[in-house]
């Protein structure tokens, strides 16, 4: 039989000690950048500012649906939309600007069985301007801008909201006012924008 000796309780006591100094207070800290956390999935409600960019991202998962909102956007994902789970940013790379950069990690779930709904919160626009609103989506191979359908005006919480069946860029246009200095039939960004590059 083995006695106990106070050694022992020397020894155990060391070891205690030594378990809780595992993280000191001058040890630093390591918390991934925006960046780092994006690319692991793990950034959710708030958005991220990094130098003008808003952006955001989420695990969605497919079969219950979700939502990620950065800067005026917003995307609702309906159950079923796509099978298990995805990563979704979103990021509008100027807050100035009514455009929207929507990516899906895998990309191979970028084919919606369910449209997916893309939100923007106009507040700046005028109520009787907000239904001559519409959302194009810009084609990589040309650079010009492909108008959409199925945009919805809700001028009581000055949205509108636009049926997508993949994600890409997307910016909202509005027709340009007579007398703007404008011909009739062209398109503007809502309130004070830059020229976009067609």
């Amino acid at each position: 039989m083995s006695r106990f000796h106070p050694r022992h309780l020397v020894l155990a006591a060391l070891a205690c000690h030594l378990a809780g100094c595992g993280a000191l207070p001058t040890q630093p800290q390591m918390n991934p950048g925006p960046d780092e956390a994006l690319l692991a999935g793990t950034m959710a409600a708030e958005p991220t500012e990094i130098g003008d960019d808003v952006m955001a991202s989420a695990v969605v998962n497919g079969r219950r649906g979700g939502s990620v909102e950065a800067g005026i956007f917003r995307v609702v994902v309906p159950p079923g939309a796509f099978r298990g789970e995805a990563t979704i940013l979103v990021r509008q790379p100027d807050p100035a600007q009514p455009l929207v950069e929507l990516s899906i990690d895998p990309a191979s779930k970028n084919s919606f069985r369910v449209p997916v709904t893309l939100v923007a919160r106009l507040g700046s626009v005028a109520a009787s301007r907000l239904a001559t609103g519409q959302v194009t989506e810009l084609d990589p191979a040309t650079g010009g801008w492909m108008p959409m359908s199925g945009e919805q005006a809700d001028t009581a919480a000055m949205t509108l909201s636009t049926p997508l069946l993949h994600f890409s860029t997307y910016r909202v246009e509005f027709p340009a006012e007579p007398g703007a200095g404008s011909s009739p039939g062209t398109s503007e960004p809502p309130a004070r924008q830059p020229t976009f590059n067609d």
